[in-house]
């Protein structure tokens, strides 16, 4: 209101010229649209830091040990590689008497967890080594998730090309294109960890 009572009372050529100042404003927020707003603020949204300065938080670790299901026993994985707690691989090759001597009562949660801790020190390295953009803590933990599953193929992936390109919200489309063996319901919980921080 404020603003069409000083233009109504300035002379004719300032009319002119605000208008077609205002004109020019709503056809630029027009071409750029909300759409190119929000990838803006989706790619630069505050990460906290260089994933080389990052390590993998308790809950990340408590993340991976409900997906990956812990069993206190030796067993055979679908591999037929002997294997225990937390899909700690002892050996290749199935289990035997000296690992039924080595684990004769099986394995403590507490015990488990440790190897677990030490199993994902390599998924940790290789998101240290290979992201250079910066990362929230929940986006660390995500990626340490996402490549404790698919090991070594992460290295190679679009998802990593696209992440250190900048592009932060094309990350979860690409961890859903990991879904074989009926992974996708890891998938999505990755996805909800590294766009909203949801752990559980």
């Amino acid at each position: 209101m404020a603003v069409m009572l000083v233009l109504t009372a300035a002379p004719v050529s300032f009319r002119v010229s605000c208008a077609a100042a205002l004109l020019a404003a709503f056809c630029l927020a027009m071409q750029t649209g909300p759409a190119a707003a929000q990838e803006v603020q989706t790619d630069l949204a505050a990460p906290d830091a260089v994933a080389a300065a990052l390590g993998l938080s308790d809950r990340g670790l408590s993340f991976i040990e409900r997906h990956e299901g812990f069993v206190g026993h030796l067993y055979n994985d679908s591999l037929d590689n002997c294997t225990i707690g937390y899909g700690h691989l002892l050996h290749h090759g199935g289990c035997g008497p000296s690992d039924r001597a080595r684990y004769p009562h099986g394995i403590t949660r507490a015990r488990a967890r440790d190897l677990l801790r030490a199993d994902v020190g390599v998924a940790e390295r290789a998101v240290r080594a290979d992201v250079r953009v910066r990362l929230n803590q929940h986006q660390f933990d995500a990626l340490v998730s996402f490549t404790f599953n698919i090991t070594n193929a992460f290295r190679g992936s679009t998802l990593l090309r696209v992440l250190n390109q900048g592009h932060y919200s094309q990350v979860p489309a690409q961890m859903m294109r990991w879904t074989i063996g009926g992974l996708e319901q890891r998938r999505r919980d990755e996805v909800r960890l590294w766009k909203y921080g949801q752990y559980t």
